[in-house]
């Protein structure tokens, strides 16, 4: 009889030592960052949280303070849509317009579509920022999936669950992520396109994905 263990994940560059951080010349520099309570900006802080992921960020909470680079750079470029939030189209042109090397893969259209893309990008330890919208349209959010939870039965993984860091969420303590995309529950009313998403600030809601945008470092 083979036994499945429940295994997680995540991108090889995240450090998971009481919270997210990445290794910089020797110190473990944190990559979460919270959202504020009037802002629509969540798609600028998962990009800078990806950005500093990949080491194009030295330190993003100083992100406002900086003066040089690709952290003054995302600033300068997001402070006009601060309080309106941005597309996928729009976050993905803010990307490319930071004058990196950064490698950038954009999919739109259905969330099966976008689950794949995500997955695939995912497997290939790149993080991927995701948008997602509720069933009433009350809500539409961008979080930063760095990782897959699954079973793994011998050399079979089987991922259920996409690991997000949620800025509007809880920081993560002693745990690489906040936020569980559970890609094979589907809330009442059941419907093939919406999936339930919890973080650890009791938000529990049925959601649809509309919109991912992947990232490699060049």
């Amino acid at each position: 009889m083979q036994h499945a263990f429940l295994v997680q994940r995540y991108c090889p560059q995240l450090r998971i030592a009481g919270r997210p951080s990445v290794l910089r010349n020797e110190r473990g520099i944190p990559v979460f960052c919270k959202q504020g309570l009037w802002d629509g900006a969540c798609g600028l802080y998962c990009a800078a949280m990806a950005l500093a992921l990949l080491g194009y960020i030295p330190n993003v909470k100083a992100l406002p303070f900086s003066r040089t680079g690709v952290a003054q750079r995302l600033w300068a470029a997001g402070r006009e849509n601060y309080f309106d939030g941005l597309t996928c189209r729009a976050l993905t042109a803010t990307l490319a317009a930071l004058d990196t090397d950064l490698r950038i893969r954009h999919c739109a259209g259905g969330h099966r579509r976008i689950l794949s893309f995500m997955q695939e990008r995912l497997s290939r330890s790149e993080p991927v920022i995701v948008s997602w919208r509720t069933r009433n349209n009350s809500a539409h959010h961008w979080v930063l999936a760095i990782g897959l939870q699954g079973w793994q039965a011998g050399r079979t993984f089987s991922a259920d669950t996409v690991l997000v860091i949620d800025p509007d969420a809880n920081e993560p303590q002693f745990s690489g992520c906040n936020g569980w995309l559970r890609f094979n529950e589907h809330p009442a009313p059941r419907h093939a396109a919406f999936v339930a998403y919890e973080s650890n600030d009791d938000y529990r809601r049925a959601v649809t994905l509309t919109g991912a945008i992947a990232l490699q470092a060049g």
